[in-house]
């Protein structure tokens, strides 16, 4: 290993060292870490987890057993036997037992190595790991999902499944590069509900591409250079009391291409709340027009492009939590 100090003006190096060739060694006979945990959502909403525990050995001894214990938000504890091989600076990934437990607002679940080898570890610092996660966002009839592809639509896949791992709605592979695709996924029954989506070569949507899962103005998921894949849980409702729709039929927007302003009509068959942001490549708001509050009937506003630079952009059109979203093109 080489360090050393650099003026970052002149690149002129004031001091430097190298270390030592020989290999350390280690300070323990038995050192077994938990370093990580995976399979575990930023938002749940399911009640049962399936982690997986990333376990390190930094001690002299191989790992040959482990007992590991959990729990979640300090309720009923799992214990869960290990047997097999993790060397010196080696990462073994466990999966443990599915654990229940009842969703609050906030959740925290912890994960400890019992024991190692038959007996107590004997640097017992790095044995214990906790991860926090929040309850799922609620979301009634349906979610708006939108994704803006990259140079490599092939590579995107994505889908939700629900709570018995069934999957109601998948897309791709797309073939389309940079294409823009804007879906309304509604639900037929209420339930817990996991997104997922899959990037085949490990380094996600390359700018400007990005995807964006939501309900009406309620993030649900969103991002760019997820890697290889990115995952979400939220409570689907259907709201069987309510069987008209607040608008009618398609959202007209004119002229398209534009220059300076265009106009949107749309149909709404009751009173509804309106809101209307036009939306960059990237997913930021450019315009975001003041909320409409409108009686039943037809409905025009006029969308003012005269600062807008050239381009493609998204019009997402929001009524009453309902979401329509519109590829446009500004010219100058």
């Amino acid at each position: 290993m080489v360090g050393f100090v650099q003026n970052n003006n002149s690149k002129a190096i004031h001091q430097s060292g190298v270390s030592s060739t020989v290999p350390f060694d280690p300070l323990f006979p038995t050192d077994a870490a938990a370093v990580g945990i995976s399979n575990v959502t930023a938002k749940h909403c399911s009640g049962y987890l399936v982690p997986q525990l990333a376990v390190a050995s930094y001690g002299t001894n191989d790992i040959s057993s482990l007992e590991i214990r959990y729990n979640v938000n300090d309720g009923p504890e799992q214990s869960f036997s290990w047997n097999g091989s993790v060397g010196y600076l080696k990462i073994r990934q466990i999966e443990l037992p599915q654990i229940n437990f009842e969703v609050l607002d906030e959740n925290v679940l912890t994960i400890y190595l019992a024991s190692v080898n038959g007996g107590d570890d004997d640097f017992q610092i790095n044995d214990t790991i906790r991860k926090s996660f929040a309850k799922a966002p609620v979301v009634e009839d349906d979610v708006s999902l939108m994704i803006k592809l990259d140079s490599h639509p092939e590579e995107i896949t994505w889908e939700i499944t629900n709570d018995a791992g069934q999957v109601v709605f998948s897309g791709g592979p797309y073939t389309t590069p940079n294409g823009f695709i804007s879906e309304v996924l509604e639900f037929e029954t209420t339930d817990c509900y996991r997104f997922t989506i899959y990037d085949a070569a490990g380094n996600g949507l390359q700018t400007p591409g990005f995807f964006n899962l939501f309900k009406g103005t309620q993030p649900i998921l969103s991002g760019s250079a997820f890697g290889s894949m990115a995952t979400v849980q939220f409570s689907g409702e259907v709201n069987v009391g309510i069987a008209a729709q607040p608008w009618q039929g398609a959202v007209e927007i004119y002229p398209n291409p534009a220059t300076d302003a265009m106009q949107i009509s749309f149909v709404t068959s009751q009173p509804a709340a309106v809101r209307i942001r036009l939306m960059n490549q990237a997913g930021q708001a450019v315009q975001d027009l003041s909320p409409l509050h409108v009686e039943a009937g037809l409905h025009q506003t006029a969308l003012n492009l005269t600062g807008v630079q050239a381009g493609i952009y998204f019009l997402q059109i929001n009524i009453d939590e309902r979401n329509i979203a519109k590829k446009i093109v500004v010219l100058k």
